[in-house]
């Protein structure tokens, strides 16, 4: 399992995973996925990391590809902050700690939310659709408000996340 502390040590450690270990897809299909340790490539790759901060790395990598498709949809900057509505995450990866913990300071001040839905993604949007006049009450009680108030995580986590643009873009 991610927890907060092996995603801490990731973080500490200087683990980064790059786009794209899916051959053919995503938005960097045409670039092949490496690991990063301070910066540098691994010759050996995932091997290479801890088996213990592994789930961590490949958590903090599914927030960074996430963040770059949604970053993909265009600015919305220009937006003052209360004007943003929430992001809501759902599905298995509503319920990792460090998927939750990179998003949430990707995303501050804006609110992430977490579904806690026993139907996710299509099986839900199924059920809106038939049930349109009840479906607005019956999903807001379905989130739980996302919040990360370690500072010093907030801050490693945005330091990778410069680093990892940075890499992401520089090619």
């Amino acid at each position: 399992a991610s927890t907060i502390d092996a995603l801490r040590d990731v973080l500490e450690a200087g683990w980064m995973a790059l786009p794209s270990f899916a051959t053919g897809s995503g938005p960097m299909r045409d670039r092949r996925g490496q690991i990063l340790r301070r910066g540098q490539a691994v010759g050996d790759g995932v091997s290479a990391v801890p088996v213990r901060l592994r789930a961590a790395l490949a958590a903090l990598y599914c927030a960074d590809v996430t963040m770059l498709l949604i970053e993909d949809l265009g600015p919305q900057e220009s937006l003052p902050i209360d004007a943003l509505p929430p992001v809501i995450l759902e599905g298995p990866l509503a319920g990792n700690p460090a998927y939750l913990a990179a998003m949430a300071a990707a995303f501050q001040p804006r609110s992430l939310l977490r579904s806690v839905d026993a139907l996710e993604g299509t099986a839900r949007g199924a059920w809106m659709l038939a049930w349109w006049q009840v479906a607005s009450a019956e999903s807001a009680s379905a989130t739980r408000r996302v919040d990360l108030r370690d500072p010093e995580l907030v801050a490693l986590l945005r330091r990778h996340r410069r680093a990892f643009r940075a890499h992401v873009t520089a090619v």
